[in-house]
């Protein structure tokens, strides 16, 4: 992602958006993790939005709207913070509730801006 200012052109590398979601993720103090496998964190950008979709685990026993609504809110925040000059799509599933299997689930969580 690039965006130009009156200090020059800033680029964002996609792992950097990559990371604030781990983070986000990580301040639920395991209650929630990114759920394993290559495609968990999906980023896709244009010159109208920028779309961040991310799989989570979730541990069974703690409200999955609070936990959800905590990753959303940071993410959101953060993202807010850099003025991207866009729409920004974050949608967060959480495809799996860990407790001592993971049993699938298929639920989604998405915050627009």
């Amino acid at each position: 992602m690039e965006r130009k200012n009156e200090l020059g052109t800033v680029k964002v590398a996609e792992y950097a958006f990559e990371k604030l979601v781990k983070d986000a993720v990580a301040n639920t103090d395991e209650r929630e993790t990114i759920a394993p496998g290559r495609n968990s964190i999906l980023i896709e950008e244009d010159e109208k939005e920028l779309k961040i979709e991310f799989n989570v685990i979730h541990k069974f026993g703690t409200s999955i709207y609070f936990t959800s609504q905590s990753v959303l809110s940071y993410l959101e925040e953060n993202l807010k913070r850099l003025r991207l000059g866009k729409v920004v799509k974050i949608t967060m599933r959480i495809v799996g509730i860990r407790t001592k299997k993971i049993t699938k689930q298929n639920i989604e969580f998405s915050v627009e801006f």
